[in-house]
């Protein structure tokens, strides 16, 4: 005879395993197949895990695997806000704030994308930008990474695409390789190469992504050995200095 002491260990046992079988759903994960068309977990291709931390919207994109290979911060929306509603209609579009994370498939980051950077950016003391304040919100601050983790290149771009200012190149082991102006996608300005110990290789003017004035090119003590003056592209003059 089963009593009624027994009878309630044998439930608490059926809805302890029931509990242990089925994994526990995310409720704050949404999930999407190949298409990025909204999908149940078994058919996903991807997903994306948000949190509201400190009024800000914390969001990671993942393979179905698990691999994330995007993280980035956003303003948080509205309280009370369909949070599914909200991805579907892409309203995060055009509210990134802070540091935004591309990852490659072994887990390593390949870009940084760094938005309100004349808030938040503290490299912006060592690069020469007078950037009016019209075109301030249009800027973004980008890091791209060596697969060993060191900078490769880093510098401005306008409306998420076009380089703008000062962009800085580094060798794979760190050292400076060359620094470039640009004005909204082509060089404009100076061009300059380095040696690994800092001092020049070579400087290049450009204008409207011509050469254009004075290329000096350096010795390997530092001093300049050759000048070439340019007029849109076409050499005008050579001359040896030093001798």
């Amino acid at each position: 005879m089963i009593t009624r002491g027994k009878f309630r260990k044998f439930i608490f046992f059926i809805l302890t395993f029931i509990c242990i079988s089925i994994p526990a759903q995310d409720d704050n994960r949404i999930y999407f197949d190949k298409d990025w068309v909204h999908s149940d977990p078994d058919n996903a291709k991807y997903y994306l895990h948000y949190e509201i931390k400190d009024s800000v919207l914390e969001v990671s994109y993942h393979m179905a695997s698990g691999t994330i290979f995007e993280k980035g911060q956003y303003q948080s929306p509205p309280k009370g806000t369909n949070m599914l509603e909200y991805f579907l209609n892409n309203e995060e579009q055009g509210n990134e704030v802070g540091s935004h994370f591309y990852y490659k498939k072994n887990g390593d980051i390949s870009l940084e994308v760094i938005y309100d950077p004349f808030e938040t950016l503290d490299p912006l003391d060592k690069v020469d930008n007078n950037f009016p304040d019209s075109i301030k919100s249009r800027l973004k601050y980008e890091k791209v990474f060596f697969s060993n983790g060191n900078i490769k290149e880093e510098g401005f771009t306008i409306d998420n695409k076009s380089k703008h200012g000062q962009w800085t190149r580094y060798t794979r082991n760190g050292y400076l390789f060359f620094t470039a102006d640009f004005h909204f996608g082509k060089l404009d300005g100076k061009f300059i190469y380095y040696f690994n110990d800092g001092s020049l290789v070579e400087m290049i003017s450009y204008k409207k992504g011509i050469k254009s004035g004075e290329t000096i090119k350096y010795d390997l003590n530092g001093n300049p050995k050759k000048k070439i003056i340019y007029k849109e592209g076409k050499i005008i003059t050579k001359e040896k200095l030093n001798n």
